[in-house]
């Protein structure tokens, strides 16, 4: 394994990390072990080129998964890509921190570009209804003008809920 990977996860553990992020944190970190037993390349021996190498790897479907180990069907999204790469670089600041060496600086790990999520919008039909929903469903009349009313000022406008409320 990693050296002093285990004093990493009880110093997350000490520090109040929930159970669920030490364990994305090993597992993450266990990835990176294997990547580099299948490359042969030692920890002490990582270098920036190493690096990007490993975001390659990651990046790709020849990578296999911590848990089972067996390669995988897709390839990682830039945020799950960027997670992994912020586990390794908490690792290598944690070493720095309690003066265990370290042979590149966290800062050398750096993110990828992560791709922007494109709004969706629903369809005007869907939109329609979805207006109309307080007409059909309300039993008061004047509560059912009051929803509709709320939603049309929504869709107009733009605002935000609590500023509707």
């Amino acid at each position: 394994m990693l050296p002093h990977l285990d004093d990493f996860l009880l110093n997350l553990q000490a520090n109040n990390y929930s159970p669920e992020t030490v364990y994305n944190y090993e597992r993450d970190l266990k990835v990176f072990h294997d990547f580099l037993a299948e490359s042969g390349m030692a920890f002490d021996k990582i270098d920036k080129k190493t690096i990007t190498y490993y975001k390659a790897y990651l990046a790709s479907r020849d990578r296999k998964t911590a848990v089972l180990n067996e390669p995988v069907e897709r390839q990682l999204s830039s945020v799950s890509l960027n997670r992994m790469l912020s586990s390794l670089r908490s690792y290598l600041r944690y070493l720095i921190d309690v003066d265990h060496p370290c042979p590149l600086p966290a800062e050398a790990v750096k993110l990828t570009k992560a791709g922007q999520k494109h709004p969706q919008v629903a369809e005007l039909d869907a939109l329609i209804r979805l207006i109309e929903a307080p007409s059909s469903l309300e039993s008061n009349p004047k509560t059912a003008l009051r929803n509709r009313a709320m939603l049309e000022v929504l869709f107009a406008t733009g605002m935000r809920i609590s500023e509707l409320c």
